[in-house]
């Protein structure tokens, strides 16, 4: 799940100090490697009884039809781009939830925030659902989680989940454990919010730890970052 990479609309933290067409340059790049990522974990996890599908969840305040913006055309072939419903990100979550457990057994949602997230990171959620957690979460430094799992999404999930503070997965964690549910939890990732994030992930690129080829490409035209 993502926003559509558009000037203003998105990564407006690290818009505020390096402009929002660099910003939306950034989401776009960040998207690619999630998406290559998602991509490699895939082939590596299916199996003939258990192939896995992927689909981008866009949304866009400003795109009639986000599947045809230039950024994400790669991506989009297919049909593999299904939109978000208006709302908050519980409500959003819980429509490519809903839409997706329609044909499979389990589903796993993770945003373009960590574009050098661990491919065993992403592994961890397949393998913990399959193996009969009830749901699997990634959790982010910032408070928060990257990977989402479950095999059903009553509307309870998302219940009184304050967005974008440092306790969501607290507050998330605390709606799974009321349903009884068998929680498995994840290595710990970092989420790209702010320039701070950057510096970080920059380090990381640099010094070979983690891969994202299109995330590095834009720091090294966009800003220093590694000189910090």
């Amino acid at each position: 799940m993502a926003k559509l990479p558009e000037p203003g609309a998105v990564k407006t933290r690290i818009a505020q100090e390096l402009g929002d067409d660099a910003a939306a340059a950034l989401q776009t790049a960040m998207l690619h490697d999630t998406w290559r990522l998602a991509q490699a974990v895939r082939v590596a996890a299916a199996t003939d009884r258990q192939p896995i599908d992927i689909r981008l969840v866009l949304g866009s305040e400003n795109h009639p039809m986000p599947e045809l913006h230039p950024a994400i055309a790669a991506m989009a072939s297919g049909g593999r781009v299904w939109r978000q419903v208006t709302g908050d990100l519980g409500a959003r979550q819980r429509a490519a939830f809903t839409t997706a457990l329609r044909t499979a057994s389990w589903s796993l949602v993770i945003g373009s925030d960590c574009p050098a997230m661990a491919a065993g990171s992403l592994q961890f959620g397949i393998d913990a659902l399959r193996a009969g957690a009830d749901a699997a979460v990634g959790p982010s430094r910032d408070g928060g989680y990257y990977l989402l799992g479950l095999h059903s999404c009553p509307e309870t999930v998302f219940h009184n989940v304050t967005w974008s503070q440092c306790h969501v997965l607290d507050e998330l964690s605390r709606n799974l454990a009321n349903l009884g549910w068998r929680l498995a939890i994840g290595p710990l990732e970092r989420d790209v919010d702010d320039v701070e994030d950057l510096r970080a992930l920059a380090a990381d690129l640099r010094d070979g730890r983690r891969e994202a080829p299109a995330t590095r490409a834009w720091l090294q035209q966009n800003y220093q970052v590694s000189r910090s």
